[in-house]
Formats: C-alpha cells, structure tokens, sequence
C-alpha cells in the first residue's frame, strides 16, 4: 500500500469514498427532516462546513510548507492519505474541498449528488481498474 502516484493507495481511496457523506448530506437534508422550516437547511450548514473546512486546509498546508518540525508532526498524522508529491506541496483535498463549495455555491442538489458521486466513485475505481488491468500509464 505505497503512497506513490503509481501504485494503489488503500487509505487516500477510502478517504475519497468517505466524501460521500457530502452528496449524501444534501440529498438525505437531515436538517430539514428534524425542523421541517429551514427547506436546504442541510445545504447552508454544508456550505458553511466546506468553506471552514477549505480556509483551515489552505492555513494548514501554508504552515505545513513554511514549517519543517510541523511538515514532519502532519506527514505522520496523515500521511498515509497523501501522494508522496504531496509532502512538499499543497495536498489534493484543498482544491477537491473548493471544488465541493464551488457545487454547494452554484448548482443545483442534483448537480452536488452526481458531479460528487462521479468523482468519489470513479477516481477510486479508476485507480483500481488501471492498476489492475491497465497497461500503458499516461
């Protein structure tokens, strides 16, 4: 279970999947289930979560990439969800959590669930299904 571009990394495609708690979010709306009068009460609180969420990713990796002790401290809490690329640059989930705020932001609950499943879905099998049948690396 490397961590290289090249090979499948188990943890980061768990992780992928574990993000289908975002279309889930928004097409289960638990918020408006419990207090019928916020209708998309669940898309205004996972606005709110994804932009928390995207601001304290980018204040992380900036002191990450500007502090060497802290770098080191982050690569073992969660390293095993990172390319090795990653070590020495921002990580992935900074644009994909963007990504997400840009959908909750703009478009439409059907557009948030497919746009989200494609892409939670697909990266991971696409990465199995070319490690394991894939012959030419592009």
């Amino acid at each position: 279970m490397g961590q290289s571009g090249s090979s499948f990394n188990f943890y980061r495609k768990a992780w992928h999947l574990l993000g289908l708690i975002v279309p889930l979010f928004v097409y289960v709306d638990p918020i408006h289930m419990i207090w019928p009068e916020f209708k998309h009460g669940s898309r205004w609180v996972g606005i709110g979560l994804l932009g928390f969420g995207t601001v304290f990713l980018i204040i992380v990796d900036s002191i990450r990439l500007h502090n060497p002790s802290f770098n080191r401290f982050f690569i073992n809490l969660v390293g095993p969800l990172m390319k090795e690329e990653e070590r020495d640059r921002y990580n992935g989930t900074v644009p994909y959590m963007f990504a997400n705020l840009l959908l909750y932001l703009f478009f439409s609950n059907e557009i948030v669930v497919l746009s989200c499943l494609f892409l939670m879905i697909g990266d991971p099998a696409a990465a199995y299904f070319g490690m394991r049948f894939g012959k030419t690396r592009f």
